[in-house]
């Protein structure tokens, strides 16, 4: 076939389609089913304030009973949770069973030398921290806890840092 004899071919084929769908009982029994769901309520094409308001209001009580719903199942999960396991809930860790008391003292957990500031021991460093901070307080100061800084926590200073230069502009 060539294109000038397939061209009415296919048109003669697109008519035929259009006219067995046109006449076919399912197109027919959808229009009178569209008919009277027009008649009895449903929308129309020319649609009025009142029945886009109901829509509206419909569609908006819905999705705040689906939301009620949803924090309905959280606060009912919040107190399962908290009757069950009030533990875990709380995010309380489990008291460990008491290890026996040994005869000699336990080591302080102290790093490794060479750990934080060459040339001073940690101990030393403790020490001199305690004493500034007492010279800035103008009090006694105890150092409860000396923890080396990791790298995050060296990231998370120079970012302040960063952002504090970048607060100060110059003209």
């Amino acid at each position: 076939m060539s294109l000038n004899t397939s061209l009415p071919v296919v048109v003669a084929a697109l008519q035929d389609t259009a006219t067995a769908v046109k006449d076919s009982t399912v197109v027919q029994n959808a229009a009178v089913a569209a008919a009277d769901v027009v008649g009895k309520g449903g929308f129309s094409a020319n649609e009025t304030i009142g029945q886009m308001i109901e829509f509206q209001l419909t569609g908006l009580l819905v999705v705040f009973t689906v939301l009620g719903g949803l924090t309905l199942m959280c606060v009912l999960m919040a107190w399962i949770l908290k009757t069950v396991a009030p533990d875990q809930y709380y995010g309380k860790k489990k008291a460990a069973p008491l290890a026996p008391v040994s005869a000699r003292p336990a080591a302080a957990s102290v790093p490794a030398a060479g750990g934080v500031h060459p040339g001073l021991s940690d101990q030393e460093l403790v020490i001199l921290l305690a004493v500034a901070a007492s010279e800035q307080l103008g009090k006694h100061a105890n150092v409860v806890r000396f923890r080396p800084m990791d790298s995050m926590d060296w990231s998370w200073s120079l970012q302040g840092r960063v952002g504090l230069h970048n607060s100060h502009k110059l003209s």
